[in-house]
């Protein structure tokens, strides 16, 4: 758009004719006629040519910035969704793992009285032993003695 604005030299009349703003009609820099032999007056128009064109290209930066910003808009409640259901994970997350903790902690206390019981069991044992040895001492004892009384 620039080399149109600086490839304008045709001046023929005394007479300058702009349109409607650009944004207005949908026009362009380059659509300004301009007709003048004066050097002044050319100088003028292509200045306000090139200000025309400056306007026009900083218009279309902008509105090239907002479709820019609008899509990383978009990106960021995309993230900001993704975010929040990272979140929610993440507390369930922590949920269940304090309630394996209380398990856990219930588990080591259920194991440690089935240890004590264990342990009372095994002395029990030991003294039914005893008792048991202590029997077959007595039934020893009984068979020796009533051989004795069968050979007497």
């Amino acid at each position: 758009m620039f080399k149109k604005v600086l490839g304008l030299r045709h001046w023929n009349n005394n007479v300058v004719k702009i349109p409607p703003p650009a944004a207005e009609s949908g026009a362009n820099a380059s659509d300004v006629v301009v007709d003048t032999p004066e050097p002044y007056e050319r100088i003028l128009c292509q200045k306000i040519l090139m200000g025309i064109s400056t306007i026009d290209i900083i218009r279309n930066a902008i509105i090239k910035s907002c479709e820019q910003l609008n899509i990383e808009k978009e990106r960021i409640n995309e993230l900001n969704e993704q975010n929040d259901k990272a979140r929610s994970s993440l507390k369930s997350l922590v949920e269940f793992i304090t309630e394996i903790g209380t398990t856990s902690s219930d588990i080591g206390c259920r194991m440690g009285d089935l240890n004590t019981s264990l342990t009372q069991i095994n002395a029990c044992i030991k003294e039914i032993q005893k008792i048991a040895n202590q029997t077959n001492l007595i039934a020893i004892n009984s068979a020796i003695e009533a051989a004795r009384v069968g050979d007497a």
